[in-house]
């Protein structure tokens, strides 16, 4: 193989470096000859693939970003080959056509979700919280404010927080946090040993041990339950506290005093008993929730995702609108976003559900709870119509965390992707730290005012204007995957994840009424 069919042969597999681009774009714009034999090298099986699949609609791809700048003689020597194939094989499609549809864009740039790269700890247990930013998981050094409700913090140290509300912290490491207000449980393992609690005048230095805080009283108190710990001022160590041991701070005086030990303080062990409680409430509030919901004359599609019977491979419309039964393909039943919740497991890449969505619509809001594992695939399904005709809705996820809604407006021919569909990406908002996380996401579709909006957790995150709009037609469609044909991996659309609850609304639904679903359902 001489030089040049090396550098081509890089090129067509999509691995070339940027020195020998430069040097095979030098070559094709010196020798026709040059430009022929790229020609030549061109997949002809792909091609006619390729011309067969222009039979069918065009595909709601999503635009992609440019790795690298591509040689204007690469894309003139693709083109040629795409009119030489539509000469010879002659397709009912017209040559304009076939080029929309044969030309490949160029390779996307290759990204991961976005993660927090200064995250000290995470959030893993929540009861009846309230506290600012609660929608992040992962937690950065700075003041934590929490309202009320308990909650359960691990940081990446290994020590486990339990804050009752009201109470106030600031996080500086993952070894030191700064007590401000309320009450506190801690425990710490041996890796994070020397973890450091500062009360102001007052530094707790763990020497691997459980103790609790309470910064409520006048006096500032420490409670040793386990194991023993070092009390600090000025940098210097003050007293050994050992199991039982409890002490006042004086702020005045600067000193502590031995006090009577309490524990009435809620631990790791005792949260998880309170939040097992919680969420058969939790189960009854919501349950109560949808009953309000199936009042509603603009429900078209309610999917409880509670599973009745072992063998359940059907999911049953709970909106008074009826029908759209949901054929259960290959997705298993697991735990929902609380526990006696159910929920259905997508992991197979035909896992999916079947349902016909019959009718047209002006308006649409559509909803669900997800639990995303990774992003396995392109794009992840939420809701696809078979194909992409005319008023067909393509509700996705990118591989880099985006949301998308695509839509198709129009069947006229001979028309490039942008002429008759557009799809609306929300910012880059599910991040590696969001993953087996249950979050929230909703799309508005509203008519009347030409806007898509696209919503995580209740609160809308990026909202378009859109200069066509048409009558939403669904019909036969797909939650978690895509019913197409599978030439290349950007067809298969599987989600990998868990999905519990799924809402249908023919109305464009209001940012109160969307941060009003998920505060009646957040676990």
């Amino acid at each position: 193989m001489d030089k040049l069919e090396k550098l081509i042969a890089a090129y067509c597999d999509g691995n070339i470096s940027d020195q020998d681009s430069q040097e095979l774009e030098s070559i094709l714009g010196s020798s026709a000859e040059a430009r022929k034999k790229l020609i030549e090298y061109m997949n002809i099986d792909a091609g006619l693939k390729e011309i067969a699949d222009a039979e069918n609609d065009i595909i709601a791809f999503p635009k992609e970003k440019i790795q690298k700048k591509t040689s204007a003689w690469l894309y003139a020597a693709a083109a040629l080959l795409v009119i030489n194939l539509a000469l010879l094989f002659q397709p009912t499609k017209t040559q304009p056509e076939m080029a929309e549809a044969l030309v490949e864009k160029p390779q996307a740039e290759t990204q991961i979700p976005d993660f927090n790269r200064n995250a000290i700890a995470q959030i893993t247990r929540a009861v009846n919280t309230e506290f600012v930013d609660e929608n992040s998981k992962t937690l950065n050094p700075g003041q934590l404010k929490l309202e009320s409700g308990l909650l359960q913090i691990e940081f990446f140290s290994g020590a486990t927080m339990v804050l009752e509300g009201p109470a106030e912290i600031e996080l500086i490491s993952a070894m030191e946090v700064a007590a401000l207000s309320g009450k506190m449980h801690v425990k710490v393992p041996e890796t994070a040993q020397g973890f450091i609690v500062d009360t102001g005048k007052m530094q707790v230095h763990d020497l691997g041990t459980e103790f609790a805080i309470d910064m409520n009283k006048p006096s500032p108190e420490v409670h040793v339950l386990d194991g023993e710990v070092e009390i600090h001022h000025d940098k210097k160590k003050l007293k050994t506290l050992l199991k039982s041991d409890s002490i006042a701070w004086n702020n005045s005086s600067e000193s502590v005093k031995y006090i009577e030990s309490r524990e009435d303080f809620i631990s790791y062990r005792q949260i998880g008993q309170v939040d097992n409680y919680n969420h058969q409430n939790r189960q009854q509030e919501w349950l109560s929730y949808l009953d309000e919901l199936k009042s509603r004359d603009d429900l078209l599609l309610l999917y409880d995702f509670q599973q009745e019977e072992e063998w359940q491979r059907t999911l049953q419309n709970q909106a008074p609108f009826g029908k759209m039964e949901g054929a259960i393909i290959g997705a298993q039943w697991s735990e929902g976003r609380w526990q006696g919740k159910s929920a259905l497991d997508f992991k197979s890449i035909n896992a999916r559900i079947r349902l016909n969505i019959p009718g047209e619509y002006t308006n649409m809001t559509m909803a669900c709870w997800v639990r995303i594992d990774s992003f396995d695939r392109w794009l992840s399904s939420l809701l696809l119509t078979d194909g992409f005709k005319k008023g067909s809705l393509h509700w996705q996820l990118s591989d880099i965390g985006e949301m998308i809604l695509g839509s198709k407006f129009s069947d006229q021919r001979n028309s490039s992707f942008d002429q008759v569909a557009y799809n609306v990406f929300s910012p880059q908002v599910i991040q590696l730290d969001d993953m087996g996380q249950w979050i929230h996401i909703a799309v508005v579709y509203d008519h009347e005012n030409a806007k898509i909006t696209h919503y995580l957790n209740g609160g809308a995150i990026h909202s378009e204007a859109i200069d066509q709009t048409q009558t939403i037609v669904l019909g036969n469609s797909e939650i978690g995957n895509w019913n197409h044909h599978r030439d290349n991996s950007k067809d298969i659309r599987s989600l990998n994840g868990r999905m519990d609850e799924f809402l249908i609304f023919s109305s464009a639904l209001s940012s109160g009424e969307i941060k009003n679903i998920y505060a009646q359902g957040k676990p």
